[in-house]
C-alpha cells in the first residue's frame, strides 16, 4: 500500500480505508499517522491481552491517561481504534482520554509547578525563579482501566 508523504498528495487516496482518510484530510503528515496508529495498535493489543485473560465477553470503555506534551490527538486515535477493532472483543468501545498537565518540578527549591503549553516556552520555577528544573508529568501515556461485559 502507498501512504501519501504530504497531505496534498492525492494520488493513492483510493487505496486508504476511511479513517486513514480523516486524518490526512485534516492536515496530519505521514509521521503522525504513523505514530498515532502504532501506538493505536499497542492499546488494542494490550486490551485484547488483558481481556481474554480474564474471560471477557465485550469491552466497552477504555480509560487512558495521556501527557498534554504528548503529540496524540483524541480524535484520530478513536478513528483509528473502531477501524483496528473491527471484528475483535473491543469492536465499539469507547475510548475516553484524560490528559494530564505539564507538571514541572524545580531542583533548587523543590517545588512543583504547572505549566501552560502557550507560554512564553522558557521554562522557570513559579517559586523562586530558577531556570533547572525537571519534569513530573505530561509525558505519560497508559491505559488506566477497562470496562467490561
Amino acid at each position: 500500500m502507498s501512504i501519501p508523504k504530504k497531505n496534498n498528495d492525492m494520488r493513492c487516496f483510493h487505496l486508504f480505508p476511511a479513517v486513514f482518510l480523516i486524518a490526512i484530510l485534516k492536515g496530519c503528515l505521514y509521521n503522525q499517522i504513523m505514530h498515532e496508529l502504532s501506538v493505536t495498535e499497542s492499546i488494542l493489543s494490550i486490551v485484547i491481552k488483558h481481556a481474554e485473560k480474564n474471560h471477557v465477553e465485550k469491552v466497552v470503555t477504555i480509560h487512558l491517561k495521556i501527557g498534554e506534551l504528548t503529540d496524540l490527538v483524541d480524535e484520530y486515535i478513536q478513528h483509528y481504534f473502531d477501524y483496528l477493532s473491527m471484528g475483535t472483543i473491543a469492536e465499539g468501545a469507547v475510548l475516553n482520554m484524560e490528559r494530564s498537565p505539564v507538571v514541572f518540578q524545580c531542583t533548587d527549591c523543590k517545588t512543583t509547578f504547572q505549566v501552560s503549553l502557550k507560554g512564553s516556552g522558557k521554562i522557570v520555577c513559579s517559586q523562586c525563579g530558577g531556570a533547572k528544573v525537571a519534569i513530573v508529568s505530561g509525558r505519560e501515556f497508559h491505559i488506566k482501566h477497562i470496562e467490561v461485559i
